[in-house]
């Protein structure tokens, strides 16, 4: 069923049903446990009937090695941590999400948290976000 929906594109296996806004392909699954209808990433679902489930330990999410979100070629997908993903992600873009450079002189990490890991940031975005919060405290007169 979800094969027949998967068009073979540069080595990948795109699939081309419907996708989020985030370019990832879902599908509704029927759960074993409780017969109710959910929605899964076909990615996710591809891994499983090739692999089985998700390792145990810290490996929660899928990493597409082939970088392209609407592959579910099982091929493509190696389970990783949260963090792993996110700067395997990183580590590719040469640019923020408002287009300025991770250059040296514009990129700095934030300090850890209790609930987050240290971020790559953008001093031109901090630096636009701080003008853009003083201008609102000023008073209009």
């Amino acid at each position: 069923m979800i094969l027949a929906r998967c068009v073979p594109r540069d080595g990948c296996l795109e699939w081309t049903g419907y996708r989020n806004k985030d370019g990832y392909g879902v599908v509704a699954v029927r759960s074993p446990e409780d017969r109710r209808w959910r929605s899964m990433y076909v990615h996710r679902v591809m891994f499983y009937a090739a692999y089985g489930f998700l390792p145990s330990g810290n490996r929660d999410v899928l990493d597409h090695l082939c970088r392209n979100p609407a592959c579910c070629n099982a091929d493509h997908l190696q389970a990783v941590g949260t963090l792993e993903n996110t700067l395997r992600g990183e580590r590719l873009s040469d640019t923020c999400a408002h287009g300025h450079p991770w250059t040296k002189e514009n990129t700095y990490w934030s300090k850890p948290r209790s609930y987050r890991n240290p971020q790559r940031m953008c001093r031109t975005c901090d630096r636009l976000r701080k003008r853009r919060d003083a201008d609102k405290r000023k008073p209009r007169g």
